[in-house]
């Protein structure tokens, strides 16, 4: 009965887990004299697919981006096939990269700095479909009314909205009680 429900992600974990990097690997990766033979060395290791379309040179942040592709896609790939309750501890492995990107956001726009150049600097477990909605918003009930509500991270924000203005020590008391709530979920689960 095992191998029928769990056996495919277990064949897909195992996969996962022999393609990644080990302590030779990293000793390998420490001799590489240029990006371009870390690149081999990584495309040598089951990075093909991530790594095939780079052309020449790679700056360090592309190879940065192209391996936590890599780390997300199969991250996806197993919260797609697990079940319960493997599926909510991998919802909540998310949900820090959401408030974090969530925070980012909220920090940049204060600063004035564009949603592209925002989007690019947020980490892609934390991504969700109205981030966008973020910038409209100009105080924290609009941000929970508009953009939090709809997300699993909304519990998480409701005890932090006593402060109407959005400024940089709000964002930071937002950020300090959204972890202590989001450590107590966590200890309860």
């Amino acid at each position: 009965m095992f191998t029928l429900k769990e056996g495919f992600l277990e064949a897909l974990v195992r996969g996962m887990k022999a393609e990644l990097l080990v302590k030779e690997d990293y000793i390998k990766l420490r001799q590489c004299d240029s990006l371009v033979d870390l690149k081999l060395y990584l495309v040598s290791r089951g990075y093909h697919s991530e790594l095939h379309s780079e052309i020449g040179p790679i700056s360090p942040t592309r190879l940065v981006e192209l391996c936590a592709k890599k780390l997300v896609k199969g991250f996806r790939t197993i919260n797609i096939q697990a079940s319960e309750p493997l599926t909510t501890l991998l919802n909540y492995v998310t949900h820090r990269y959401m408030i974090d990107n969530v925070i980012l956001i909220m920090t940049g726009s204060m600063r004035g700095r564009s949603f592209t150049e925002l989007l690019s600097k947020c980490h892609p477990l934390g991504m969700f479909e109205s981030m966008e909605n973020l910038l409209v918003a100009n105080d924290l009930r609009e941000i929970h009314r508009l953009v939090l509500i709809d997300t699993p991270i909304s519990t998480y924000f409701n005890d932090c909205l006593k402060n109407e203005k959005i400024d940089e020590t709000n964002i930071e008391f937002i950020r300090n009680s959204v972890y202590k709530v989001g450590t107590y979920a966590l200890l309860f689960l």
